[in-house]
């Protein structure tokens, strides 16, 4: 565990440690800039040139969104003046050590200094290494195809509840199960068998985020229903019925969370076998067969109905139109905006043809090609046409002398 903080944390260091290499402030008192060239040109003097794997992997890195805003991050602890604390991540306490005692980046410097600050006794993370290491330990146990030494129950139960009060333990017990779960083949198919099973259990009574870890893997727990690779068919079997019950309860959720509900009260009352006083009051409800005797069981003395309103005939309240009242005086074409007047009381249109016709059939083409209006216009029928607009007198005058 040691050993590997201390290499990524060194690979990290050499290459973003320096701020120098990716910052440049263009004049004095102004904030620093991001320059990706000059970035690249120092990854070349250091022994990355183009063409190898080095340079590509940096050249990936600087387009990417990562380090756009890891050096964002930079520019802000630089502009705040920041100090960086006690529990801060072995980069951040490297590169304060580097800056404060004007070390150089070299490789050997930064190996030396990383190696420091994480063996140190006081730092504050070192006593996860050991946390870590031993939840590893305890799931490879128990995951293991010899007989465990001891109460594997009461281990499992333990287990789950460390994963409870800390996400970090978690994340390494599934990091342990999926290894097995891709070595139980052949004679190590106990392994994936015990594995699943470790599964199914956090997924019931460890942290929410255990659902969240089986998701992750759904492909891989798909593809157990149809395990194949034990070397006897019952113990294939024994699998395939684990993953598909895993698999079952991932695709519903519901169902899921109704049985974390139920292991959870399992849980409570082994802890308190006192019946919960928050218990659900169904006296009142007992007998009730039918709607209409909720009133009998609420009142029995007299139960009543509260009476219905008045019927009215409308339910506005409106009153209704006199149907007995005389019919309007038909309207002439001034009372009508359009000019379309009303079928009812129109006067009969007069056609070239000689005839009358009150209403042509809009679906008859050939009587439509025929009601060609005439030109003969009666002024007499339509007064109120004929009131026309006031001429003006110039205009009349004009008329008289032509």
């Amino acid at each position: 565990e040691l050993e590997a903080r201390v290499a990524f944390t060194t690979f990290f260091v050499c290459i973003l440690g320096d701020l120098r290499t990716y910052l440049t402030q263009q004049t004095p008192g102004t904030s620093p800039v991001v320059d990706k060239e000059k970035f690249m040109r120092f990854r070349n003097s250091s022994g990355d040139t183009p063409g190898t794997a080095m340079f590509l992997l940096c050249g990936n890195f600087v387009r990417g969104k990562i380090f756009d805003s890891f050096v964002e991050a930079r520019m802000l602890e630089v502009q705040l003046r920041r100090t960086v604390p006690e529990d801060a991540p072995i980069f951040a306490l490297t590169t304060n050590f580097h800056r404060s005692n004007k070390v150089d980046f070299y490789v050997n410097n930064v190996r030396n200094s990383v190696r420091q600050v994480a063996s140190d006794a006081d730092f504050p993370g070192r006593h996860l290494i050991s946390w870590n290491e031993g939840v590893r330990r305890r799931v490879t146990e128990l995951t293991s195809a010899q007989a465990f030494n001891g109460d594997p129950v009461k281990a499992l139960s333990l287990l789950t509840e460390d994963c409870r009060e800390s996400s970090v333990i978690l994340i390494d017990a599934v990091m342990v199960l999926w290894t097995r779960i891709l070595e139980g083949k052949g004679m190590q198919w106990k392994k994936a068998l015990l594995a699943l099973q470790m599964f199914r259990n956090l997924i019931l009574n460890g942290p929410i985020n255990a659902i969240s870890e089986a998701i992750d893997g759904f492909a891989s727990i798909r593809t157990l229903r149809s395990y194949t690779e034990a070397l006897r068919g019952q113990n294939s079997a024994l699998i395939r019925e684990a993953a598909s019950e895993i698999y079952s309860l991932i695709v519903d959720l519901p169902v899921l969370f109704a049985r974390r509900r139920q292991f959870l009260n399992t849980r409570r009352l082994e802890r308190d076998p006192k019946p919960s006083p928050l218990r659900k009051e169904t006296r009142m409800v007992r007998g009730i067969n039918q709607f209409r005797n909720v009133h009998i069981a609420l009142r029995p003395a007299g139960a009543s109905v509260a009476p219905a309103p008045p019927a009215v005939d409308d339910l506005l309240a409106r009153e209704a139109p006199n149907t007995t009242a005389s019919a309007p005086p038909p309207r002439g074409f001034s009372e009508d905006l359009l000019a379309m007047g009303d079928s009812s009381t129109s006067t009969p249109h007069h056609f070239a043809g000689g005839g009358e016709q009150s209403s042509a059939n809009p679906f008859d083409m050939t009587t439509l090609s025929q009601a060609i209006p005439s030109n003969n216009y009666d002024a007499s029928q339509h007064p109120t046409l004929s009131n026309s607009a006031p001429v003006p007198s110039t205009f009349r005058t004009q008329q008289q002398g032509t």
